[in-house]
């Protein structure tokens, strides 16, 4: 059961130039932190691995580009995405009151609707081994 999604543009407070796959990997990071002070104790987020691009709108449209230290271009979905699961039962532990999963990722528009592509990693998730039990 999803029970909180908080989204915010990926970029948002981006004032000038055009990231890098650097840039990017300090943003996945930040997500993940961000993901892990709300989750529950013990919890570690998941991350669904961003598509990465070297476009932002259309391929092509950053032809000529380079970032202020000469790397190339390198996009993220325009949308981060931070959901938290839970379900009434615990995943391993029948001593717990429930359990829970914080998953990270991106896409290009806001949710609801997740991306099919991204819906589809979240179904196959292996709740038992991913989510963290928790007591009330």
């Amino acid at each position: 059961m999803l029970d909180s999604l908080n989204q915010q543009r990926t970029y948002a407070g981006w004032m000038e130039g055009v990231p890098s796959r650097r840039w990017n990997d300090s943003i996945v990071q930040a997500s993940l932190k961000e993901a892990g002070r709300g989750a529950e104790d013990g919890a570690i987020p998941l991350l669904i691995e961003p598509a990465r691009r070297d476009y932002l709108r259309k391929p092509g449209d950053m032809a000529g580009h380079r970032t202020m230290r000469g790397q190339a271009p390198e996009w993220l979905p325009e949308v981060t995405c931070i959901a938290v699961l839970r379900d009434t039962a615990p995943a391993r532990d029948p001593s717990r009151d429930g359990s829970t999963l914080t998953v990270v990722w991106f896409q290009d528009q806001y949710a609801l609707p997740i991306e099919e592509s991204i819906l589809r990693q979240i179904q196959s998730i292996d709740w038992e081994q991913a989510a963290a039990d928790y007591i009330y």
